[in-house]
């Protein structure tokens, strides 16, 4: 069976036919006790896999994936009265803080399986499991984060209530974006802040946030600093934006310049957003009758005249650098036989002393 493979496939094979045949009571503890204990994770994954914005609710689904982690290991009474920064500095290697081997959360058809098992394998298994944890959960408290900028988001929450938390939040979001808002902006933060947190909101929780926050043209300013801080991505966006990407850069337009590519792309997700065609947002009824848009029509006309443009710019700038570069090179020619010379000297001056 094993006549045609090399050595490390026929160890491969060999190990593949243990898991499965051999031992395949373990392979089936260890499979069913992933099966119940990973969905806790994905849970928090698939929650900011959607395509609307779900920043503000970040930082609640981050503190409640991690108490439901340490629910599986540690007792609960030592994390149900924890906040946050609280929840950071829990020592979840402490045998004080952790459950016994028995209690430990490894589902119920794991604990059937484990049934069948002698007194001292169950004993390595479940430390493994408690090893695993307390990795786990090291790894969690240290990656997440549950910092201020993420709890100040919340308070974009439409649901969030009219309480003093919320009013310092929103108010402490403008030190995270200084160079967004003017001067008279910031002043006027405050005020829409106040106004906001005390009015009543008719939001509809079917309603994207981004489009909520599209509608509340009563507080401008609070407006445009929620829309910038829903910008922020999370989902599949990010990474089909680099599969647009490789439909727009091929082979022959490999040299597009990066502000083509950010118009493209911009143009791409605009039409996204209001899920519509480019042939449906121009299209016009009656070709002949129907008036144009002066605006595309000047930018169409005068593309490539402004793309020429733009290369002779380009051109000169590289010129102008290589010219630099080339009056740079001459003092450190003499700079470098300066330094060579009185390496030199140096060295003969010590060798004849």
């Amino acid at each position: 069976m094993f006549k045609s493979l090399n050595k490390d496939n026929r160890d491969r094979k060999q190990r593949i036919i243990e898991r499965l045949f051999t031992n395949f009571t373990k392979t089936s503890l260890i499979l069913n006790f992933y099966s119940s204990a990973l969905p806790m994770l994905k849970e928090y994954v698939c929650q900011f896999q959607c395509v609307e914005p779900m920043v503000h609710k970040m930082h609640n689904f981050q503190v409640s994936t991690t108490r439901k982690f340490l629910a599986s290991f540690i007792k609960p009474e030592k994390i149900v009265d924890l906040n946050p920064k609280q929840l950071l500095k829990l020592d979840v290697g402490s045998v004080e803080n952790n459950l016994d081997l028995k209690q430990l959360f490894i589902g119920k058809t794991t604990s059937t399986i484990l049934k069948d098992y002698t007194a001292s394998e169950k004993t390595s298994f479940l430390n493994t499991v408690s090893r695993a944890y307390r990795l786990g959960a090291k790894h969690l408290l240290k990656t997440l984060p549950l910092d201020k900028f993420i709890v100040c988001l919340s308070a974009l929450d439409p649901d969030a209530p009219c309480h003093s938390a919320v009013g310092k939040s929103l108010n402490a979001l403008m030190d995270f974006f200084p160079h967004y808002l003017t001067p008279g902006e910031m002043d006027l933060l405050a005020t829409e802040v106040k106004d906001y947190n005390v009015s009543p909101n008719n939001y509809a929780k079917t309603e994207r946030v981004d489009v909520w926050w599209g509608k509340q043209s009563k507080y401008p300013t609070l407006q445009k600093l929620a829309r910038a801080c829903l910008s922020i991505f999370h989902g599949p966006q990010v990474e089909g934006s680099f599969s647009r990407m490789k439909d727009i850069i091929e082979v022959k337009s490999g040299n597009m310049a990066v502000s083509t590519f950010s118009a493209v792309q911009t143009i791409k997700y605009s039409l996204m957003s209001r899920d519509t065609t480019a042939v449906s947002c121009f299209k016009r009824n009656d070709t002949l009758r129907t008036p144009i848009n002066p605006a595309l029509v000047n930018s169409m006309t005068t593309s490539h005249a402004r793309y020429k443009r733009e290369l002779c710019k380009i051109r000169e700038e590289e010129e102008e650098r290589k010219k630099d570069l080339d009056q740079q090179d001459l003092p450190l020619h003499f700079i470098s036989k300066a330094g060579l010379c009185s390496g030199l000297m140096v060295w003969y001056l010590l060798l004849f002393d």
